[in-house]
């Protein structure tokens, strides 16, 4: 498949199970950098893992955010590289 997004960045909500940790690992396959995110540390280090496993030369990261923390999702997106999420 290809989905035409070698060499962007895609942040991906909800991906450390299920749909989400599906999407977030295909992303990566395609050639994607991926952030994943989850409510807690342990379960963004675990997904990010998981995907490295599946993903030879994964390119994943990871924030721990909840929808909630509206000032924290500013920060870390103002961080991204094209600023492209808002």
């Amino acid at each position: 498949m290809n989905l035409g997004v070698h060499a962007r960045t895609a942040v991906v909500t909800g991906s450390t199970a299920g749909i989400g940790l599906a999407i977030a690992t295909a992303l990566v396959a395609e050639g994607a950098s991926v952030v994943v995110n989850g409510r807690t540390q342990a379960r963004v280090t675990a997904a990010i893992e998981q995907i490295r496993q599946t993903v030879e030369g994964a390119q994943v990261r990871g924030w721990r955010r909840t929808w909630g923390q509206r000032a924290a999702w500013r920060h870390s997106c103002a961080r991204c590289p094209r600023r492209t999420c808002s």
